[in-house]
């Protein structure tokens, strides 16, 4: 193991990831491997339309509350969303 890094960690110990909880140990070692390759992290093919389902879902309850409550709640509405 000559000129290796290795982590240590308990197997419980996970940590919450986009692909589901994995162990901190793991999230480490990848991390760290990254920066060694000079990699970049990569995103999921299906976050393009994840984010147009989000925005076409968002828009569309912003478009009600708009015609229900007002421009104030549409307000509010549209300043919690992009805060979340």
């Amino acid at each position: 193991m000559r000129g290796a890094i290795v982590y240590i960690g308990a197997p419980d110990e996970l940590v919450d990831t986009p692909a589901g909880p994995r162990p901190v140990a793991e999230v480490h070692a990848e991390a760290a491997e990254n920066l060694l390759l000079n990699t970049a992290l990569r995103r999921p093919a299906s976050a393009a339309e994840a984010e147009l389902l989000c925005l076409a879902l968002f828009g569309l309850i912003c478009v009600f509350v708009f015609a229900r409550l007002g421009m104030r709640w549409a307000g509010l509405f549209v300043l919690c969303t992009i805060a979340g």
